[in-house]
Protein backbone atom coordinates (compact mmCIF):
# COMPACT_ATOMS: atom_id res chain seq x y z
CA UNK A 1 0.00 0.00 0.00
CA UNK A 2 1.32 3.45 -0.90
CA UNK A 3 1.55 6.10 1.81
CA UNK A 4 0.46 9.71 1.53
CA UNK A 5 1.99 12.03 4.11
CA UNK A 6 0.30 15.39 4.52
CA UNK A 7 -0.25 17.98 7.19
CA UNK A 8 -0.19 21.69 7.78
CA UNK A 9 2.88 23.53 6.52
CA UNK A 10 5.46 23.61 9.35
CA UNK A 11 3.62 20.86 11.26
CA UNK A 12 6.46 18.34 11.18
CA UNK A 13 5.38 16.32 8.14
CA UNK A 14 8.96 16.39 6.81
CA UNK A 15 10.15 14.80 10.06
CA UNK A 16 7.54 12.07 9.72
CA UNK A 17 8.55 11.53 6.09
CA UNK A 18 12.22 11.28 7.04
CA UNK A 19 11.47 8.68 9.71
CA UNK A 20 9.43 6.62 7.24
CA UNK A 21 12.27 6.93 4.73
CA UNK A 22 14.64 5.41 7.28
CA UNK A 23 12.61 2.22 7.66
CA UNK A 24 13.80 -0.90 5.79
CA UNK A 25 11.70 -1.41 2.69
CA UNK A 26 10.37 2.16 2.64
CA UNK A 27 11.13 5.21 0.52
CA UNK A 28 9.62 8.65 1.07
CA UNK A 29 9.82 11.45 -1.50
CA UNK A 30 9.55 15.07 -0.46
CA UNK A 31 7.04 17.39 -2.15
CA UNK A 32 7.67 16.83 -5.89
CA UNK A 33 7.17 20.21 -7.54
CA UNK A 34 5.58 18.75 -10.68
CA UNK A 35 2.60 17.51 -8.66
CA UNK A 36 1.40 21.12 -8.32
CA UNK A 37 1.93 21.61 -12.06
CA UNK A 38 -0.12 18.56 -12.98
CA UNK A 39 -2.84 19.56 -10.50
CA UNK A 40 -3.00 23.00 -12.11
CA UNK A 41 -3.26 21.49 -15.56
CA UNK A 42 -6.05 19.07 -14.61
CA UNK A 43 -7.81 21.67 -12.42
CA UNK A 44 -10.06 19.10 -10.76
CA UNK A 45 -9.57 16.97 -7.65
CA UNK A 46 -10.75 13.57 -8.91
CA UNK A 47 -8.68 13.49 -12.14
CA UNK A 48 -5.67 14.71 -10.16
CA UNK A 49 -6.16 11.94 -7.58
CA UNK A 50 -6.45 9.36 -10.38
CA UNK A 51 -3.25 10.71 -11.94
CA UNK A 52 -1.57 10.44 -8.53
CA UNK A 53 -2.36 6.72 -8.37
CA UNK A 54 -0.48 6.25 -11.65
CA UNK A 55 2.31 8.52 -10.48
CA UNK A 56 2.87 6.40 -7.38
CA UNK A 57 3.03 3.24 -9.49
CA UNK A 58 5.49 4.88 -11.90
CA UNK A 59 7.81 6.19 -9.18
CA UNK A 60 7.62 2.81 -7.44
CA UNK A 61 8.68 1.08 -10.68
CA UNK A 62 11.56 3.49 -11.26
CA UNK A 63 12.84 3.16 -7.71
CA UNK A 64 12.67 -0.64 -7.77
CA UNK A 65 14.63 -0.70 -11.04
CA UNK A 66 17.38 1.39 -9.47
CA UNK A 67 16.70 4.54 -11.48
CA UNK A 68 17.63 7.97 -10.14
CA UNK A 69 14.58 9.52 -8.50
CA UNK A 70 14.23 13.29 -8.27
CA UNK A 71 13.95 14.37 -4.63
CA UNK A 72 15.22 16.85 -2.06
CA UNK A 73 18.20 15.20 -0.36
CA UNK A 74 21.40 16.16 1.38
CA UNK A 75 24.77 15.11 -0.02
CA UNK A 76 24.64 12.12 2.33
CA UNK A 77 21.35 11.01 0.78
CA UNK A 78 19.33 11.86 3.88
CA UNK A 79 15.99 13.67 3.52
CA UNK A 80 16.08 17.41 4.13
CA UNK A 81 14.28 18.96 7.07
CA UNK A 82 15.19 21.63 9.63
CA UNK A 83 17.11 19.27 11.90
CA UNK A 84 19.06 17.72 9.05
CA UNK A 85 19.48 20.41 6.40
CA UNK A 86 22.96 21.78 5.87
CA UNK A 87 21.50 25.28 6.04
CA UNK A 88 17.76 25.29 6.84
CA UNK A 89 17.54 29.04 6.08
CA UNK A 90 18.28 28.39 2.40
CA UNK A 91 15.64 26.87 0.11
CA UNK A 92 16.29 23.18 -0.57
CA UNK A 93 17.65 22.26 -3.97
CA UNK A 94 16.33 19.23 -5.88
CA UNK A 95 18.71 16.36 -6.36
CA UNK A 96 18.36 12.65 -7.07
CA UNK A 97 18.48 9.49 -5.04
CA UNK A 98 19.12 5.88 -6.00
CA UNK A 99 17.89 3.42 -3.39
CA UNK A 100 19.50 0.06 -4.07
CA UNK A 101 18.17 -3.40 -3.22
CA UNK A 102 14.59 -2.39 -2.58
CA UNK A 103 12.27 -5.41 -2.20
CA UNK A 104 9.58 -5.89 -4.82
CA UNK A 105 6.86 -4.99 -2.32
CA UNK A 106 8.58 -1.94 -0.82
CA UNK A 107 6.31 0.86 0.33
CA UNK A 108 6.52 4.23 -1.39
CA UNK A 109 5.49 7.35 0.52
CA UNK A 110 5.24 10.86 -0.87
CA UNK A 111 4.84 13.99 1.24
CA UNK A 112 2.92 17.12 0.27
CA UNK A 113 1.24 19.46 2.74
CA UNK A 114 -1.28 21.88 1.21
CA UNK A 115 -1.71 20.01 -2.09
CA UNK A 116 -2.56 16.59 -0.65
CA UNK A 117 -4.77 18.20 2.00
CA UNK A 118 -6.66 19.99 -0.77
CA UNK A 119 -7.04 16.64 -2.58
CA UNK A 120 -8.10 14.74 0.53
CA UNK A 121 -11.83 14.41 -0.33
CA UNK A 122 -10.83 12.70 -3.59
CA UNK A 123 -7.87 10.69 -2.28
CA UNK A 124 -9.94 8.82 0.31
CA UNK A 125 -11.78 7.10 -2.57
CA UNK A 126 -8.69 5.10 -3.50
CA UNK A 127 -7.75 2.02 -1.49
CA UNK A 128 -4.20 2.25 -2.82
CA UNK A 129 -3.36 4.88 -0.23
CA UNK A 130 -2.73 4.89 3.49
CA UNK A 131 -3.10 8.57 4.38
CA UNK A 132 -1.33 10.12 7.37
CA UNK A 133 -1.88 13.72 8.42
CA UNK A 134 0.51 15.41 10.84
CA UNK A 135 -0.83 18.11 13.13
CA UNK A 136 0.98 20.29 15.64
CA UNK A 137 0.10 22.69 18.42
CA UNK A 138 -1.52 25.53 16.44
CA UNK A 139 0.34 28.17 18.44
CA UNK A 140 3.66 26.63 17.41
CA UNK A 141 2.57 26.39 13.77
CA UNK A 142 1.59 30.05 13.56
CA UNK A 143 4.74 31.15 15.38
CA UNK A 144 6.78 29.11 12.92
CA UNK A 145 4.96 30.81 10.05
CA UNK A 146 6.26 34.15 11.32
CA UNK A 147 9.80 32.84 10.86
CA UNK A 148 9.04 31.07 7.56
CA UNK A 149 6.43 33.25 5.80
CA UNK A 150 7.11 31.50 2.48
CA UNK A 151 5.49 28.35 3.93
CA UNK A 152 2.15 30.06 4.60
CA UNK A 153 -0.53 29.47 1.96
CA UNK A 154 -1.12 32.91 0.47
CA UNK A 155 -2.27 34.77 -2.62
CA UNK A 156 0.88 33.58 -4.43
CA UNK A 157 0.08 29.91 -3.81
CA UNK A 158 -0.18 27.74 -6.95
CA UNK A 159 -3.32 28.50 -8.94
CA UNK A 160 -4.43 24.89 -8.58
CA UNK A 161 -5.43 25.67 -5.00
CA UNK A 162 -8.26 27.86 -6.34
CA UNK A 163 -9.80 24.85 -8.13
CA UNK A 164 -8.99 22.13 -5.60
CA UNK A 165 -9.82 23.94 -2.36
CA UNK A 166 -11.64 27.20 -3.17
CA UNK A 167 -12.46 27.97 0.47
CA UNK A 168 -8.78 27.95 1.40
CA UNK A 169 -7.87 29.98 -1.66
CA UNK A 170 -10.50 32.61 -0.83
CA UNK A 171 -9.11 32.88 2.69
CA UNK A 172 -5.54 33.32 1.45
CA UNK A 173 -6.65 36.24 -0.71
CA UNK A 174 -8.91 37.88 1.89
CA UNK A 175 -8.27 41.30 3.41
CA UNK A 176 -8.29 39.99 6.99
CA UNK A 177 -5.36 40.94 9.22
CA UNK A 178 -2.50 38.47 8.61
CA UNK A 179 -2.64 36.85 12.04
CA UNK A 180 -6.42 36.37 11.87
CA UNK A 181 -6.08 34.90 8.39
CA UNK A 182 -3.39 32.48 9.58
CA UNK A 183 -5.46 31.35 12.56
CA UNK A 184 -8.44 30.69 10.31
CA UNK A 185 -6.23 28.80 7.83
CA UNK A 186 -4.94 26.53 10.59
CA UNK A 187 -8.51 25.92 11.70
CA UNK A 188 -9.48 25.05 8.13
CA UNK A 189 -6.74 22.40 7.93
CA UNK A 190 -7.75 20.89 11.28
CA UNK A 191 -11.40 20.89 10.21
CA UNK A 192 -10.56 18.96 7.05
CA UNK A 193 -8.57 16.31 8.90
CA UNK A 194 -11.26 15.83 11.51
CA UNK A 195 -13.94 15.65 8.81
CA UNK A 196 -12.15 12.67 7.22
CA UNK A 197 -10.71 11.12 10.38
CA UNK A 198 -12.52 7.84 9.67
CA UNK A 199 -10.44 7.45 6.50
CA UNK A 200 -7.04 8.78 7.55
CA UNK A 201 -4.61 8.53 10.44
CA UNK A 202 -3.94 11.73 12.36
CA UNK A 203 -0.75 11.95 14.40
CA UNK A 204 0.50 14.81 16.53
CA UNK A 205 4.01 16.10 15.89
CA UNK A 206 4.64 16.17 19.62
CA UNK A 207 3.96 12.43 19.78
CA UNK A 208 6.32 11.78 16.86
CA UNK A 209 9.13 13.56 18.72
CA UNK A 210 8.35 11.96 22.08
CA UNK A 211 7.77 8.45 20.73
CA UNK A 212 9.29 8.16 17.23
CA UNK A 213 8.81 4.39 17.36
CA UNK A 214 5.12 5.07 16.84
CA UNK A 215 5.91 5.90 13.22
CA UNK A 216 6.79 2.24 12.61
CA UNK A 217 3.45 1.17 14.07
CA UNK A 218 1.68 3.79 11.98
CA UNK A 219 2.92 2.35 8.69
CA UNK A 220 2.86 -1.30 9.75
CA UNK A 221 6.60 -1.85 10.12
CA UNK A 222 8.26 -3.88 12.87
CA UNK A 223 11.62 -2.11 12.38
CA UNK A 224 13.14 1.05 13.84
CA UNK A 225 13.93 3.99 11.55
CA UNK A 226 17.63 4.45 10.82
CA UNK A 227 17.03 8.21 10.78
CA UNK A 228 16.16 8.53 14.48
CA UNK A 229 19.54 10.07 15.19
CA UNK A 230 18.73 12.95 12.82
CA UNK A 231 16.00 14.32 15.08
CA UNK A 232 17.07 17.63 16.54
CA UNK A 233 14.03 19.85 17.14
CA UNK A 234 14.75 23.56 17.11
CA UNK A 235 13.28 25.93 19.68
CA UNK A 236 12.93 29.65 19.16
CA UNK A 237 11.83 32.34 21.58
CA UNK A 238 8.99 34.62 20.46
CA UNK A 239 7.54 37.75 22.09
CA UNK A 240 5.02 36.85 24.77
CA UNK A 241 2.62 39.45 23.34
CA UNK A 242 2.56 37.58 20.02
CA UNK A 243 1.97 34.26 21.74
CA UNK A 244 -0.92 35.66 23.76
CA UNK A 245 -2.47 37.28 20.68
CA UNK A 246 -2.40 33.95 18.84
CA UNK A 247 -3.95 32.14 21.80
CA UNK A 248 -6.73 34.71 22.01
CA UNK A 249 -7.50 34.42 18.29
CA UNK A 250 -7.50 30.62 18.51
CA UNK A 251 -9.99 30.84 21.36
CA UNK A 252 -12.25 32.95 19.11
CA UNK A 253 -11.89 31.10 15.80
CA UNK A 254 -10.52 27.59 16.32
CA UNK A 255 -13.08 25.03 17.47
CA UNK A 256 -11.50 22.13 15.58
CA UNK A 257 -8.02 22.99 16.81
CA UNK A 258 -9.26 22.80 20.38
CA UNK A 259 -10.69 19.33 19.71
CA UNK A 260 -7.12 18.09 19.21
CA UNK A 261 -5.27 20.61 21.41
CA UNK A 262 -7.65 21.63 24.23
CA UNK A 263 -5.07 23.99 25.75
CA UNK A 264 -2.85 25.26 22.94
Amino acid sequence: MHIIVTGLPRSGSSVLGALIDGLPGYLCLNSPEWHWSIAGRLADALPTAKWLVGEFHWQHKLAFEGAAICDYRGKNGFPLFDGASINPLLPPQPSTIIRENLPTDFSLAIRHTTLYTALLPALINFEWFRIIAVVRNPVDIILSWQHHPDHVPNAQSPRALKELWPQAYQLTTSSLPPLVRQVQLVEMFFQRYLEYRDFIRIIRYEDVIAMPERVSELVGSSSVSSHLGMLNPTHRVYPIELVESIKQLLHQHATCCKAVYPNP
